[in-house]
């Protein structure tokens, strides 16, 4: 057996580095203040062409208070002509 003392392979492991966020802008309007994967949810139907009404609707008790206009400041809602 061939052993080298001068490699030393245990290294110092700390916590796993963030990720990196995909947008700096984190809103904090109603669409922003919901559960992650309803937010997440909400930008597949964006993606999907769902209207706002239709959104809110399928959003049900979660949707109860919104109106089409807190969906139109969202940055992803501009590609989607909100």
């Amino acid at each position: 057996m061939d052993t080298n003392p001068e490699i030393q392979t245990d290294r110092a492991e700390g916590p796993a580095p963030e990720p990196t966020p995909l947008f700096d802008y984190r809103g904090n309007g109603k669409v922003a203040r919901l559960p992650k994967h309803l937010r997440d949810q909400v930008n597949h139907w964006l993606v999907d062409g769902l209207s706002y009404p239709e959104i809110i609707e399928r959003l049900g008790e979660h949707g109860k208070d919104f109106k089409p206009d807190n969906f139109s400041e969202r940055p992803e809602a501009e590609a989607h002509g909100g």
